[in-house]
C-alpha cells in the first residue's frame, strides 16, 4: 500500500542534512556529461556533479524511512564509503518521498487514483528502482567498457547476464523506459539505439547483422547457433530480430522527442540495417528469419511471428521516411512489408495460414513441414497489425477465447499446447521458451487493448504485480516451468523483462498514454471503472479523469500541445493548463 506522506508531495525539508548511514541508504546520481544525461545507480566511492544534478538517497525497503531527493544547484561531491554517504554542496534542496518514490528518476511524479491504483503504483515503483535503474551501467560498472554508451544489462545481477543484448532484450528494455517519458530515460534509449546501429555497421562480414550480445570486454556475438535436444537440426537465433527491433525503437524515440535532426542523421543507418532482412527475403515474401523471440525453440524456417514483426518494422521505417520527405524510400520499404504479409496470410502451402484448422502456423521448416502448437503471437499479430482478412480475424478471436485459460495461466504463455513440442523442436536447454514470457505478454496485452478488454489487462497487471511482491520484487526470466521444465540452472532469477514489460503494459496499454508521429501524445485509456491519472513527466505532462463515458483531459505542460484521443482523426489542441472534455 502507498506509504503515508505529507499532503504536498514532494516536500522541501527545512534542514540541510548531508550525512547518511550506508546501512540505511543507497545513492543514485543523475548528472550531465558534455550535455548528455546519465544515471549512476548504487554509487560507490566518490563522484562529482558539475552544475545541476540529482542525488537520490533510497533507504532499504523495510527501514520505515522515507527516501530523499537532493537537488544540487551548483555542483557537488558525493562520497559513498563504508561508514556513510557525504554530500558536499554549496546549494541544494532536499525533498522527501516514499521509501520507493512514486516518481521517475528525474523526480517527475505519477498518481493513479483508479481501481487498484495504489497496488499498481507500488509495483511500478519497485520495478523501476530495484531492477530497471540498476541495469543501466554506462557510468558505473561499465564505465571502462569499450561499448559503454547504451550498455544496459538484462539483469541487475551480473552472475548470468553481464552483457547487453541488442537483439531481443533491447526491445523490451527500451519499451520499459518509454513508459517513464523523461529526458534521462529517452537519453538512455537513444544511446541503446546508437549502440545497436554502430555494432551492425561494424559487423566484420559487412552484412549489417545485429549481434545477439555485446560483452563487457568488447566481444560481439554476431552469429549464434543452437541445436535441438535430439541433435537433428540447428537454427540461428535472433537472425533478424535486432535489425527489425531497431526500426521500432527509432520510431518510438522520434515519436516521443520529435528530434528531426537525430532522425535525419540516422536514417541511412536504419536503411542499412534492413539489408540483413533483405538477404533472407525471397520474391514470394518468404522470410527466412528463424526464431524472433524464442531462442530455446528451434525454428529453422519460416515463422509467422517473425514475418509479422519484421513486416511491421519495415512499415514503421516507411513512416519515418515519409516524415523526412523521402517518399521513394517510403514506398520501397512499404512494398517489402507488403511482400512479407502476403506470404504470411496466404493459405498453406503457399503461406502460413492453415485454412483447415483456421489458425496461423507457428513455422514451416525447410522440408515444408508445418509446426503448430497453437502459438499465440503467430495468431494475434496478423489481426492486431492489420494484416489478416476478416475470416482470419474471426478465427483468431475464436481460438484466443477457446484457449484463454491455457494462454493466461500467467501472462502470457506462448502456446496453448506446450506439451506437444518434441525433441526436434526444443533447444538443448529444454522447453524454456514454451512457457510464460513477458515478451509474449507485451503483444498479448496489445491485442486485448485493441479489443477494449480492460478487465483482462487489469487482471494481467495484478497477477504480475502480486507475483513480483511475493518474490521481493525480483522477477525471474520465465514462469510456468512446472508445465515446461528446463535444464536445471538455465535462466535468470533476477531479470529485466517482466519489470520492463509491466511498465510498458501499464502505461501504453492500460493507462493508454502513447507516443504519436502526428501529435504530441495519444490517449486511449482502458482503465476499469472511473478515476483520475496524473503523469508529470515532460513527454506526458497530462492528467485525465474518466467519468462514465466522458474523458476530461488537462494539459500540464508549459506549452500548447496536441492530443489524439481514442484514435480520433481530429486532434485536440490544449493550451498550458487548459482542460477539455471528450467522449470515451
Amino acid at each position: 500500500m502507498k506509504q503515508p506522506i505529507q499532503e504536498s508531495r514532494p516536500s522541501i525539508l527545512p534542514h540541510e542534512t548531508t550525512s547518511f548511514s550506508t546501512s540505511d541508504w543507497r545513492a543514485i546520481i543523475v548528472r550531465r556529461e558534455d550535455g548528455d544525461l546519465f544515471v549512476l545507480p548504487n554509487v560507490t566511492g566518490e563522484q562529482r556533479i558539475e552544475g545541476e544534478g540529482l542525488v537520490w538517497l533510497l533507504p532499504t525497503p523495510d527501514s520505515g524511512l522515507h527516501s530523499l531527493l537532493v537537488r544540487v544547484r551548483n555542483g557537488a561531491t558525493v562520497s559513498v564509503g563504508d561508514t556513510g554517504i557525504e554530500i558536499g554542496s554549496g546549494e541544494h534542496e532536499i525533498e522527501e518521498h516514499e521509501t520507493r518514490p512514486r516518481t521517475d528518476v528525474m523526480g517527475n511524479a505519477y498518481s493513479l487514483s483508479i481501481e487498484h491504483g495504489e497496488e499498481l503504483e507500488e509495483a511500478l515503483a519497485a520495478f523501476h528502482w530495484d531492477t530497471m535503474i540498476p541495469c543501466v551501467v554506462e557510468r558505473t560498472s561499465g564505465v571502462d567498457y569499450p561499448d559503454r554508451d547504451g550498455f544496459v544489462q538484462s539483469s541487475p545481477s551480473t552472475e548470468r547476464f553481464a552483457g547487453t543484448y541488442p537483439s531481443c532484450d533491447h526491445e523490451f528494455g527500451i519499451k520499459g523506459r518509454m513508459a517513464f517519458g523523461n529526458d534521462l530515460d529517452l537519453a538512455v534509449i537513444r544511446r541503446m539505439i546508437e549502440l545497436a546501429l554502430r555494432t551492425m555497421r561494424e559487423n566484420p562480414n559487412g552484412t549489417w547483422g545485429c549481434p545477439c550480445a555485446v560483452q563487457p570486454n568488447g566481444d560481439r556475438e554476431y552469429y549464434w547457433m543452437r541445436g535441438a535436444m535430439d541433435g537433428s537440426v540447428q537454427a540461428q537465433m535472433f537472425r533478424l530480430s535486432g535489425n527489425a527491433e531497431v526500426q521500432e525503437a527509432a520510431w518510438l524515440y522520434y515519436a516521443a522527442t520529435k528530434d528531426r535532426d537525430w532522425l535525419a542523421r540516422n536514417i541511412e543507418n536504419l536503411e542499412n540495417a534492413t539489408t540483413q532482412i533483405e538477404r533472407f527475403l525471397d520474391t514470394d515474401g518468404r522470410l527466412d528469419a528463424a526464431a524472433f523471440y524464442e531462442d530455446a525453440i528451434i525454428k529453422d524456417g519460416f515463422s509467422a511471428e517473425s514475418s509479422a514483426l519484421t513486416a511491421r518494422a519495415l512499415g514503421l521505417l516507411a513512416e519515418l521516411e515519409n516524415t523526412l520527405g523521402r517518399t521513394d524510400k517510403a514506398a520501397y520499404f512499404s512494398e517489402l512489408s507488403q511482400r512479407i504479409t502476403g506470404h504470411l496470410t496466404r493459405p498453406f502451402p503457399d503461406g502460413l495460414w492453415d485454412a483447415k484448422n483456421q489458425r496461423f502456423i507457428d513455422w514451416i521448416d525447410r522440408n515444408g513441414i508445418p509446426h503448430d502448437h497453437m502459438h499465440l503471437p503467430a495468431n494475434i499479430l496478423p489481426p492486431l497489425l492489420g494484416y489478416a482478412n476478416q475470416e482470419q480475424k474471426t478465427a483468431v478471436e475464436t481460438l484466443v477465447r477457446a484457449e484463454f485459460e491455457a494462454f493466461q495461466r500467467f501472462p502470457t504463455f506462448v502456446a496453448a499446447r506446450i506439451a506437444d513440442y518434441n525433441d526436434s523442436e526444443i533447444g538443448i536447454h529444454g522447453p524454456f521458451d514454451s512457457c510464460a514470457m513477458a515478451r509474449t505478454w507485451c503483444w498479448d496485452a496489445a491485442y486485448w487493448h485493441s479489443r477494449g478488454e480492460s478487465q483482462v489487462l487489469l487482471d494481467q497487471l495484478l497477477t504480475v504485480a502480486r507475483k513480483g511482491e511475493s518474490e521481493g520484487w525480483r522477477m525471474a526470466e520465465r514462469y510456468g516451468l512446472d508445465q515446461a521444465q528446463s535444464v536445471a540452472g538455465y535462466g535468470s532469477p533476477d531479470y529485466y523483462e517482466y519489470p520492463c514489460v509491466f511498465a510498458w503494459v501499464l502505461m501504453h496499454e492500460y493507462l493508454g498514454v502513447r507516443p504519436a508521429l502526428d501529435a504530441d501524445l495519444e490517449i486511449a485509456p482502458r482503465i476499469v471503472g472511473e478515476g483520475e491519472v496524473t503523469l508529470k513527466a515532460p513527454q506526458f505532462a497530462v492528467a485525465y479523469r474518466k467519468t462514465g463515458n466522458q474523458l476530461t483531459i488537462t494539459n500540464l505542460a508549459p506549452n500548447t500541445r496536441t492530443f489524439r484521443v481514442n484514435g480520433a482523426l481530429e486532434l485536440l489542441t490544449l493550451a498550458p493548463g487548459e482542460t477539455a472534455k471528450v467522449k470515451q
